[in-house]
C-alpha cells in the first residue's frame, strides 16, 4: 500500500496489481501459518502423530508446504509487477534488478517445487531469504530519503 502512494498515478496499475497479489499471499500464507499453529502444534501436544507427517511444513512433501509455495509465488508476482514504478536513479535501478531476481526466484521454486527436488528447492529458498530482504531494506532507504527530500 506504501508503494501504491508513492508511485505517480500513470504507474499505480502496477502497483494495484501488486496489491492484488499481495492479498491473495497474505490470505494463503496466514491462513497456512494458523493451520499449523492449530493443527499441527496441537497434535503435537496430544501425542497423535499418525498422518501428521503429510500436514507438516517443515515436509517438503507436505500439504502445508505446497500452500507455502503457491502463497510465495504469489508474492513473486507481485515483486514483478511492480518493478516498473522503480526508474531514474541508482537506488530504484537495485530495487527494480532486485525485485526481479525475488519474483524469478519465486516463480522458479513454483516451478520446481513438484518435480521433488528437495536441494534445488532449499537453495532457492536461502537465495531468497537472503535478497528479499536486502530490497525490502533498500525500500525503506528510498522511504526515509522521500520522506527527507519532503520534509525540505
Amino acid at each position: 500500500a506504501a508503494l501504491h502512494s508513492w508511485a505517480p498515478p500513470s504507474k499505480r496499475v502496477f502497483t494495484t496489481m501488486g496489491l492484488m497479489f499481495t492479498s491473495v499471499y497474505a490470505a494463503i500464507i496466514a491462513s497456512n501459518y494458523f493451520l499449523q499453529l492449530q493443527t499441527v502444534r496441537l497434535n503435537l501436544i496430544g501425542g497423535n502423530l499418525e498422518g501428521l507427517s503429510l500436514l507438516a511444513l517443515p515436509n517438503l512433501r507436505s500439504a502445508f508446504f505446497a500452500l507455502d509455495v503457491i502463497g510465495y509465488g504469489f508474492l513473486s508476482f507481485a515483486a514483478i509487477v511492480v518493478c516498473p514504478i522503480f526508474t531514474g536513479n541508482r537506488l530504484h535501478s537495485w530495487i527494480r534488478w532486485l525485485l526481479i531476481v525475488v519474483g524469478v526466484i519465486g516463480v522458479f521454486g513454483m516451478v520446481i517445487a513438484p518435480l521433488d527436488l528437495p536441494l534445488v528447492v532449499l537453495a532457492g529458498s536461502g537465495l531468497w531469504a537472503i535478497v528479499f530482504p536486502a530490497v525490502m531494506v533498500l525500500i525503506a532507504i528510498m522511504f526515509k530519503k522521500h520522506a527527507s527530500a519532503q520534509k525540505m
